[in-house]
């Protein structure tokens, strides 16, 4: 197996983990790049249902935005 491969291996393994966990899991920018903080780049399915988001409105969004609107 490459090493290309290996490392597509172990990421599909680390997102089925990811998204299986019941805990929210988000993943953010490196640095604030708004007011609101710094953007969302991934979110888990628990995240998605703790925020009553799909991932497709989270991604991008900052996240004091998100924290402010979760219900």
């Amino acid at each position: 197996m490459s090493s290309s491969d290996q490392h597509h291996a172990i990421n599909r393994c680390l997102r089925s983990a990811v998204d299986q966990t019941e805990e929210g899991i988000l993943v953010l920018e490196g640095r604030i790049t708004t007011p609101l903080g710094p953007r969302l780049l991934f979110a888990n399915q628990a995240a998605t249902r703790m925020t009553g988001y799909p991932l497709s409105t989270l991604a991008g969004q900052p996240l004091g935005m998100i924290l402010d609107n979760t219900r």
